[in-house]
């Protein structure tokens, strides 16, 4: 991979944040910044001294035609906890678990969307991309091993800063194999610099060639430059009621009450409870850990229900 091809696969990917991180920002509702993206080839031991020791992985798949390549996107877990909190109408960074991850995963999917879309457009050609997996790394070397069971060789890492607005600001990592080069078109160097043709004898002889001369010039192309997008919360449009589909849980608590470790081992048949709350009182509506409401308990038909009195905390 020759230094042109680093600085090619460097642009692109700039242009691919920029729509990211709008996508991010109105999922968010606070602004999404990246910094530029640094390359370097690295082995797997390297690997192990430069990634977090957590963090939440994506696995993707790139492909155009027949040809494919893999990557794996980490992000740092409290960056991953704070971005899916925020989806989830709270400020706070969230525990790693089966909602976060499925909050993460659609997070994810929409800002790869964004980014293809901006990447085909300006290749002229349309590259796909699947999202396979989201899931906490636990271990380098569990990385090491989804490396080498996608056949990702030569591996190149990606890395960016992606600071969200007044909350947290966190490293992501991007691990991928040269053969995205192919993928996105991307010619090397390689072999004009190894193997350098011998000099044509050239005939010293003059020839008349009919027709006009043409003129050349040397080609320039436009840089890209990254222009900050202004959003808010009055932006956000379906690509974020698409992530208020994911199922969340929801408990009704009717009170609470503290007891020693004794207590708890001796408890038995018909023993009474005292709860911290007197008859009559609102029920707590929890989700995700957090207080957004209270409400009555009421019975229809069967089963047990909650009439909402009062909305507590309600953010989005």
């Amino acid at each position: 991979m020759g230094r042109l091809d680093f600085e090619s696969l460097i642009e692109l990917l700039k242009l691919a944040l920029v729509p990211a991180g709008s996508t991010m920002t109105m999922l968010f509702g606070r602004k999404a910044v990246m910094s530029e993206p640094e390359i370097q080839r690295v082995t797997f031991e390297e690997l192990k001294t430069i990634l977090p020791e957590s963090c939440v992985a994506a696995g993707i798949r790139m492909y155009r035609g027949e040809t494919e390549s893999r990557e794996i996107f980490l992000v740092e877990e409290v960056l991953a906890g704070y971005a899916a909190g925020l989806v989830m109408g709270s400020n706070k960074a969230q525990l790693i678990d089966d909602i976060v991850l499925s909050t993460l995963k659609e997070i994810t999917a929409q800002s790869l969307e964004s980014a293809k879309e901006a990447v085909t457009e300006f290749l002229g050609y349309e590259v796909q991309e699947d999202l396979l997996g989201l899931k906490r790394m636990e271990s380098e070397a569990q990385l090491e091993s989804w490396c080498r069971e996608a056949g990702m060789q030569e591996l190149l890492l990606v890395s960016w800063e992606m600071e969200i607005q007044d909350t947290v600001a966190g490293r992501i990592y991007c691990v991928l194999s040269e053969q995205i080069l192919k993928v996105l078109g991307i010619g090397s160097n390689r072999e004009l610099e190894n193997n350098k043709a011998e000099p044509v004898q050239r005939d010293s002889r003059t020839y008349d060639r009919p027709g006009r001369m043409v003129k050349v010039k040397e080609a320039g192309f436009p840089e890209f430059k990254a222009e900050d997008m202004e959003e808010t919360v009055d932006d956000i449009d379906e690509r974020r009621e698409k992530i208020q589909e994911i199922t969340l849980g929801v408990s009704v608590q009717i009170g609470s009450m503290e007891c020693t470790v004794q207590d708890i081992l001796n408890l038995e048949e018909g023993r009474v409870l005292m709860l911290d709350k007197q008859a009559g009182s609102p029920a707590d509506i929890v989700v995700n850990g957090e207080l957004i409401a209270k409400g009555d308990i009421v019975v229809m038909g069967e089963q047990f229900a909650t009439r909402i009195t009062e909305i507590v905390n309600r953010k989005g």
